[in-house]
């Protein structure tokens, strides 16, 4: 005959383990989720750097179609804004390799951005190929088509910008989504603790 007394020991240990083993599942699912995380908030920080990567290399474009600068000066400029445009067009390149995350995968925000990377190719290319036009040109070229640059620049720079913008939000409001979802695993695991 079993006591009383070894029904409740079974029931409470049995109990425990299942409260143990939530925890370990949800410990589990914290730490795969902080990884997603990262990974999101690293791709919305590049988002967002694209912006001002692409600011930056209007700002030296247009520097260098004035021609107020010295050769030094210039020789500078033209080396940073190569630079610039080397790293927005790996920004990119990357932001497109990875849409398949899967940290992207699992939000309803996700086809939003997998649409506004697709629709970013066309604006992103003009706007790099008449940067690159304007960092390989010298001074006389840029003096011959420099009326011709300026408003290019410009007409690319006011299509790309609105477009990067709206992905950094995107990108951002995935990744508050995802901080929602943790919290929500963080409250069932403190409730599973206090029950324990």
């Amino acid at each position: 005959m079993k006591s009383p007394f070894r029904i409740s020991l079974r029931l409470a240990v049995v109990l425990l383990a299942g409260v143990l083993l939530f925890n370990f599942f949800s410990y589990y699912s914290t730490r795969l989720r902080s990884r997603e995380h990262e990974e999101l908030v690293r791709f919305a920080t590049l988002s967002s750097g694209q912006e001002a990567l692409s600011q930056s290399i209007t700002k030296d474009a247009l520097i260098l179609l004035n021609n107020d600068t010295d050769d030094k000066s210039s020789l500078v400029i033209h080396n940073k804004l190569k630079l610039n445009l080397d790293s927005l067009s790996r920004c990119h390149k990357f932001l497109v390799d990875n849409i398949n995350f899967s940290g992207l995968s699992s939000n309803r925000n996700s086809e939003a951005v997998r649409v506004l990377l697709d629709n970013l190719d066309g604006p992103m290319a003009r706007f790099s190929k008449i940067a690159g036009e304007i960092s390989a040109a010298d001074s006389e070229q840029i003096d011959l088509n420099g009326r011709r640059f300026t408003p290019e620049l410009l007409l690319r720079e006011r299509q790309l910008h609105p477009k990067l913008d709206l992905l950094t939000t995107k990108y951002n409001q995935i990744v508050d989504a995802k901080i929602e979802e943790a919290g929500d695993i963080n409250t069932g695991k403190f409730i599973s603790l206090i029950i324990a």
